[in-house]
């Protein structure tokens, strides 16, 4: 397991975001996910034979999320969850990995 964590932020309140993903995930671009923005504060990656759980926050990733794919978006409360098809990032170390769910606790998020 990979913890990248900001103890700054941890007792800070986000709403949730789920995001789910199905099939691999990304090419050589960091977690990138099509048109929000969202501000995350630390990356919990977890690894088993068929999923990988990610969690990011803000001091981590701050930017533009971009989705090759978007399959399908359903929202439930401040849950969204995203199925999309690509390729798993070589950064992350994570190859032939059917499903890939991630969690995105953002103060903000911006649709485009």
């Amino acid at each position: 397991m990979i913890k990248i964590n900001n103890p700054s932020v941890r007792q800070k309140r986000f709403s949730s975001l789920v995001l789910r993903c199905v099939s691999s995930f990304i090419t050589e671009n960091p977690i990138c996910l099509l048109g929000f923005f969202v501000f995350c504060s630390r990356v919990v990656a977890s690894s088993d034979l068929k999923k990988v759980d990610i969690f990011l926050w803000s001091e981590f990733f701050t930017s533009e999320i971009i989705a090759p794919v978007l399959d399908k978006k359903l929202e439930v409360d401040k849950t969204i969850i995203l199925h999309i098809k690509k390729k798993i990032s070589s950064d992350l170390h994570l190859k032939h990995i059917p499903e890939i769910t991630i969690y995105l606790d953002c103060e903000r998020v911006f649709w485009g």
